[in-house]
Parts: structure tokens; C-alpha cells; sequence
């Protein structure tokens, strides 16, 4: 199950984001003043959108909020929210005050519908005061009903045990450490899950955890694309996305650095199976910390 349709929020008050930056390592700052930080995002942005619409992927695109709510990261909606092919929003719990405020439950369904999709159920993913932050936390293998996560303090084992269990996926988990020895904030940086691939930094990966996660790849029958802890860390190698066109296409969507990261074996390897849809996000990855894939809310067609 792949997505043909995805939703974006414009990036209207973008910026550095101090409160994520406590343990999102690859936040930087760039030499550049707020205003032409905003600007950047947005053209940034835009053609993004643009490219993807051009290779028959539906962009629904949500605007900024009408009054400004200081939400450097609502670029990244895929956190907070997300659907499935029963037409269900799942809300998840984010970590910080700030990335709170950028639920707009109303205007994403008022959206869904005039594209077409109509919510069936709202489900509330809450555990005390647990933190599980979407897609961001969670990849999903569907097609195997698989849902990895590297654990960290976006990603709540507990949690992701208890949501495995509400819509019958496995839960595969695992602990990471960055080249800095910290654990990585998001599984949607260390690995992607593909129609026929999984691409991870098994590197990443603490040893205990290593072997079992191999093994769960190599059963799921997918080839395994490994990459290094620079390609990870340096390009955002990890953080791609397959999408499908309304005409059934392959597309990979990630950013101009993740491309280039790749060896030529592995661009060989995507080129061969889909067609690339590479952006330039430089201003958003590298302040945002995040890159292609964080953009991209996937939305699923309710199963007619």
C-alpha cells in the first residue's frame, strides 16, 4: 500500500526550532536572517510541491494558519497526524509544546474532504504521557504489517506496542546511537521501507538490536539497501519516500542532498525500479532537521 496523494503545510512561519533542537542533532543554523530564512522555505517549498504534482502525485497543500501560532516546524505534518486505507485520522502525542500547536484536525479533514476523502473515525493515539510522533516514529512495512521504530524520546516502546496491537501490525523495535552516541530522534531518518527494498543504517543500529532487525528484513522479503551513518547523518539518505502516481508509477521522493549521498550502485539500484523526484529542501533539512520524507503526510484512499 503506497500513497498517491499527500498532504503538505506551507512553511509560512518556518525557523529554527529551539525546542526540538534538545535532541534533534541534525538542526543547524544557517547564516541567514528570518526573513529570507521564511523566504527560502517557501520557494523551497513550492517547487517541491510543483515537482510532485508533475509526476501525477495529488498535492494537497495546507495553508498557514490565519494568526500566526509559532510553529517553526509544521512544514513536518506527517508527526501529528495520519491515515489509513479504512479512512480513520490518527492523532498522535507530540513532544513539544510548540510542535502542539500545529493540530489543525478541522481544516486537514475540511481538506481531506474537498479532495475526496472523507474521515470515517478519529482515533486519539494516548498513553499517559507517552510520545509517539507519527510517521516520523513509526515506518511502516504494510505489506507485511510491520511497524519499525528506533526508540528514543519520540518513540515510546510502550506505545508503539500498544498502537501495533490496535491495528494488528508487529511492532519491530530497536535502539540507535548516532556518531555522537546519542539516540536518533526519528526511525524515518535511520531507515525507508520500499515496495521491494528497505533502505537502513544498520549501522545506526546498537549491536544487541542489529541481527534481529537484519533477519526481519531479510524474512520480509525485501532487498536490504544499507547506508552509512554519514549518508545518514550528511544527506538523509534514511528519509525517502515511495509514492505511487494515480497511474500506478513508482516515484521516490527525497531531497537533492539524499540523492547525492547515494553511491552510484544504489542510484543504479532506485533509477532501475522508479522515477526519482529529487528536491532542493537545503534551507528546510538543515534547519528543520528533517528532510523530503518529513514534508510528506501520506493519504490513503478509503478501501471502497
Amino acid at each position: 500500500m503506497f500513497a498517491n496523494k499527500v498532504m503538505m503545510v506551507r512553511p509560512v512561519d518556518f525557523a529554527f526550532n529551539s525546542e526540538t533542537g534538545e535532541d534533534n542533532e541534525f538542526q543547524q543554523h544557517m547564516d541567514l536572517s528570518a526573513e529570507q530564512i521564511r523566504e527560502s522555505a517557501l520557494t523551497e517549498f513550492s517547487n517541491a510541491v510543483e515537482h510532485l504534482k508533475s509526476l501525477d502525485i495529488e498535492v494537497m497543500v495546507l495553508e498557514g494558519a490565519a494568526k500566526p501560532q509559532n510553529t517553526p516546524d509544521a512544514v513536518f505534518p506527517n508527526n501529528w497526524f495520519a491515515t489509513d486505507a479504512k479512512g480513520n485520522i490518527y492523532l498522535f502525542p507530540m513532544k513539544t509544546v510548540n510542535r502542539r500547536r500545529e493540530v489543525r484536525l478541522d481544516e486537514v479533514s475540511q481538506l481531506l474532504q474537498r479532495g475526496g476523502v472523507s474521515a470515517v473515525g478519529i482515533i486519539n493515539v494516548e498513553q499517559d504521557e507517552l510520545i509517539l510522533e507519527g510517521t516520523g516514529a513509526i515506518v511502516f512495512d504494510h505489506a507485511n504489517k510491520l511497524a519499525y521504530g528506533a526508540l528514543s524520546e519520540r518513540c515510546h516502546e510502550s506505545l508503539l506496542n500498544q498502537f501495533c496491537q490496535q491495528i494488528g501490525y508487529q511492532p519491530v523495535s530497536y535502539s540507535t546511537r548516532s556518531s555522537s552516541g546519542n539516540p536518533i530522534y526519528h526511525t524515518n531518518v535511520v531507515m525507508s521501507v520500499g515496495e521491494d527494498f528497505v533502505v537502513a543504517c544498520v549501522e545506526s543500529i546498537v549491536q544487541s538490536d542489529r541481527q534481529r532487525f537484519v533477519d526481519t528484513v531479510k524474512n520480509s522479503g525485501k532487498t536490504l539497501v544499507e547506508i552509512s551513518l554519514e549518508q545518514m547523518e550528511q544527506h538523509y539518505c534514511g528519509n525517502i519516500l515511495e509514492l505511487h502516481s494515480r497511474s500506478g508509477q513508482r516515484v521516490l521522493a527525497l531531497s537533492q542532498r539524499a540523492w547525492a549521498g547515494f553511491t552510484e550502485q544504489q542510484q543504479a539500484f532506485f533509477e532501475s525500479r522508479m522515477t526519482i523526484c529529487a528536491n532542493d529542501i537545503t534551507t528546510i533539512e538543515t534547519i528543520g532537521g528533517g528532510s523530503m520524507r518529513c514534508m510528506l503526510a501520506e493519504v490513503f484512499n478509503p478501501a471502497g
